[in-house]
């Protein structure tokens, strides 16, 4: 152990506790049984998990998931993981760390020198990047909340189009080490995850290695025999303070409306501890909003507010910039002249890095309670920290919260320490009650498995398979604010659901609430209005707001024009108290991202045949002679783009809609004109890396023949005349890429199954025809009718592998084919 020793401290500046090390060992020999759970009070480090498994994966003789998933359902945990896994991959260029780093740079063949491991976030302004997924064999780290990460582990991405869906099932399902994080949180996610196991009848095909899952938390019901601290650990002189810090608890009965009760109650903190930091938790995102506004105006102190309906562009520039909130992340106080005060929902409470020196709660059950002991007085310094508990006349009427409150008063209300909650943990009837669970049976498996079907929005309930059933439960929902929902409602639902694929919106744009919220939210804008809703299994609804406030939006996501108001954008969440912010028009932020690599324009074409465009959510306005002209003059000559006719096709005038995607905006400028790739050359590099995956992963031989045949065949019926055609190719060679924007294929021809020949094998036609994410099992219904045999041919092949390779190993096989043409396209498009 001295070697991982020494480079755990390279990697992160300081020793291992002892848990640290006995978890490498059971990372390093596979010892995946006893590590199944992981019980670890607050504050011990369980993010530690993420280099213990980076060298690991490093060090292992044995064959490891190349990919660390995290999934956790908290956004600001998700974001400080994210930070930490940069941090370390980072860290990777010390000379101390060079042979860490060959070792990872061998896994993928030797593809990636310079960043050997992908660090993909799905969730904030970093949101999916997406490298992830660009090669199989590529070691990565994912991070994402349950409802990315979740719905992409059964097929149906929240936000994907059919390319998407099986290739992350695919990658999700086959080596990868899926650790979902504060696992008391989501019961029936963890109850899904056991299921997928016994579904999971491929696992060995191939050599493959399998998914492995990992349940971490610092209170969890039922955990025998799990993975958690020792003696030898206790006598560690940094972790034994942490375990021993005195926490003295109070119990206040609420005399007023329970916001301005909590704003008392910290504000008296507040001088009787000047210049400490007081956190203030409530159970409602309401009473949340209403007692930082009291502090703040009482106090004429700073007030930060942390809820998870904050939208991600305001809780990025929070906790990009705020000082007050920057203050609650370090572990050393630096002394201020006032106090400092953090409102928080239970988006504080779980995983987050937040150091307060004393607190104000309401009252709740015991996993809450406890997880928000564990964000006050954890830097380990000797002062006693006081918790103030408020309850109000509700909670003692509530039976869970009140044999809380009981086990609070008698066993640990004179020091609620970590090691004490250790020794007498709270009963189950102070937990909060568990939802009703829907298995996922192998019929609904082959329901969501078939991503190029379009389910009936209600069919399936996403949520309810990721969240479990609670009556009392709220409906929750996502929404966003876009300036282009009035025109792009009037696109067909399959044109919004093509171009949400293509131009996705980002998590930065999303706030989630309560279906209940919302409506009061919005209840005052015009009815009218038109929104846009997605459903969780992709299908796609076009409403008024007077409909949107009479459906069932449970589970969807809802695009909102920036006029229907709703949003109070000094806090960053929906308006809790009506007033005239419910009319104001909210700042589209779709496009607000340093990288530039993405925009919307509203194009109009007036009598003089004179093109004027203006930039939506910037109003930035750009005028041209042509098309052509208007695409170069922004750079856009060969920047990817999906447009929408508003205007008749017979209209002489046209009226566009244009959304632009650059593969590399900083290069823009520099990408106008056409470059021909052709296509015997494009099939030859695709084949190069379908070989060099398929040997990085470890396949046998045969398979990584036909995978080196699918990369030479895989485009074949682009040597169509007609494709050629229009593709503007007037040549004898076949070209790859179109040389023109205008160039029109015959209505319902697909290359893919023109690509596959009656000489090839199953699996190898399978690839082939699902390469472009058709062909699970079926193909648009003009491609049907263009090509009905090969159409046909190819639903029958799919049932029959996925009976053969299993849900997630035919998606993984699929996925090799899909990543190498998508690297090798990008590839040529940027050289």
């Amino acid at each position: 152990m001295k070697d991982f020793t020494s480079q755990f401290c390279h990697l992160t500046g300081h020793e291992p506790y002892y848990w640290q090390i006995r978890l490498y060992e059971k990372l390093v020999t596979g010892e995946w049984e006893g590590l199944r759970r992981i019980v670890l009070p607050t504050g011990t480090g369980k993010t530690s998990l993420i280099p213990c498994y980076l060298l690991a994966l490093a060090n292992s003789p044995i064959r490891l998931p190349r990919r660390l998933v995290w999934i956790v359902n908290r956004r600001v945990v998700v974001d400080q993981a994210s930070d930490d896994a940069r941090c370390l991959t980072e860290k990777l260029d010390k000379p101390e760390l060079e042979e860490v780093r060959r070792q990872l740079v061998m896994l993928s063949g030797g593809r990636w020198p310079k960043q050997p491991v992908a660090v993909s976030t799905l969730r904030g302004q970093l949101a999916d990047n997406r490298e992830w997924y660009l090669d199989p064999s590529r070691p990565a780290i994912i991070v994402g909340t349950v409802d990315m990460l979740g719905s992409r582990l059964i097929f149906r991405g929240y936000g994907c189009g059919p390319w998407r869906r099986a290739h992350h099932a695919g990658l999700l399902g086959f080596d990868s080490l899926i650790v979902l994080d504060e696992a008391h949180l989501e019961p029936a996610f963890d109850a899904l995850l056991d299921t997928i196991e016994t579904l999971r009848t491929e696992s060995e095909i191939c050599g493959l290695a399998p998914s492995h899952w990992i349940r971490m938390s610092a209170t969890q019901r039922n955990s025998e025999n799990a993975f958690r601290l020792e003696e030898d650990d206790k006598q560690d002189p940094v972790l034994s303070k942490k375990l021993k810090r005195a926490k003295r608890l109070t119990f206040v009965k609420a005399k007023s409306n329970l916001a301005a009760e909590l704003k008392d109650q910290a504000i008296k903190l507040g001088k009787k501890y000047p210049g400490s930091r007081i956190v203030v938790f409530a159970k409602s995102p309401e009473d949340a909003a209403k007692a930082a506004k009291l502090i703040r105006k009482e106090s004429k102190c700073e007030v930060s507010l942390l809820t998870g309906e904050i939208r991600g562009w305001e809780r990025d520039r929070m906790t990009d910039s705020d000082t007050n909130y920057r203050r609650f992340t370090r572990p050393d106080r630096h002394e201020i002249g006032s106090s400092a005060y953090l409102v928080a929902t239970s988006a504080g409470e779980v995983g987050a890095d937040l150091y307060a020196d004393h607190g104000v709660c309401d009252a709740t059950t015991a996993e809450s309670m406890l997880q928000r002991f564990g964000r006050i007085g954890r830097s380990g310094v000797d002062e006693e920290a006081l918790i103030v508990i408020v309850i109000s006349t509700k909670d003692e009427k509530d039976e869970r919260i009140s044999k809380t409150l009981e086990y609070l008063q008698d066993t640990i209300a004179c020091n609620a320490c970590l090691e004490r909650i250790a020794q007498t943990p709270p009963p189950d009837e102070t937990f909060r009650e568990p939802p009703s669970l829907l298995i996922l049976d192998r019929i609904i498996l082959d329901a969501l498995a078939a991503t190029s079907v379009q389910l009936p929005k209600r069919l399936i309930n996403l949520d309810e398979y990721l969240h479990g059933i609670e009556p009392e439960r709220a409906p929750e929902c996502h929404v966003a604010w876009r300036a282009d929902v009035p025109l792009l409602a009037e696109a067909s639902p399959e044109k919004i659901e093509e171009i949400l694929d293509f131009y996705p919106v980002e998590p930065r744009e999303l706030l989630r609430t309560t279906v209940d919220r919302l409506r009061k939210a919005i209840g005052g804008a015009k009815p009218e209005l038109k929104c846009i809703v997605q459903y969780l299994v992709g299908a796609v609804e076009v409403m008024n707001i007077a409909d949107l406030l009479r459906t069932n939006l449970r589970g969807a996501m809802i695009l909102l024009p920036v006029e229907a108001g709703g949003f109070d954008e000094e806090i960053g969440c929906l308006v809790y108290d009506g007033g005239d912010k419910t009319s104001n028009a909210i700042l589209d932020v779709a496009d607000n991202d340093e990288s530039e690599k993405r925009r919307r324009y509203l194009i109009q074409e007036d009598s003089d045949g004179f093109f004027v465009s203006i930039r939506l959510g910037q109003e930035e306005k750009v005028g041209a002679d042509s098309l052509e002209e208007f695409y170069r003059k922004i750079g856009a000559a060969r920047a990817k783009r999906k447009v929408v006719r508003l205007s008749p096709e017979d209209d002489v005038s046209q009226q566009l809609l244009a959304y632009i995607v650059w593969a590399d905006k900083t290069d823009a400028s520099e990408k106008n004109g056409a470059t021909t790739i052709l296509l015997s050359e494009h099939q030859d590099r695709v084949a190069k890396e379908c070989e060099r995956v398929a040997k990085a992963l470890g396949l046998d031989d045969a398979l990584i023949e036909m995978m080196q045949r699918c990369g030479l065949r895989h485009d074949d019926g682009k040597k169509d005349e007609r494709w050629q055609k229009a593709a503007g190719n007037s040549s004898e060679k076949s070209v790859a890429k179109f040389l023109t924007q205008h160039g029109k294929l015959p209505f319902g021809f697909r290359h893919e199954l023109y690509s596959v020949s009656d000489a090839m094998s199953d699996l190898e036609a399978h690839i082939i025809a699902a390469h472009h994410g058709w062909s699970r099992p079926n193909f648009p219904s003009a491609a049907v009718e263009f090509n009905p045999k090969r159409a046909a041919e190819a639903d029958a092949r799919f049932a029959r592998l996925q009976s053969k390779y299993g849900h997630w190993g035919l998606a993984y096989l699929e996925s090799i084919l899909r990543a190498a043409d998508a690297l090798v396209s990008m590839e040529e498009q940027q050289a």
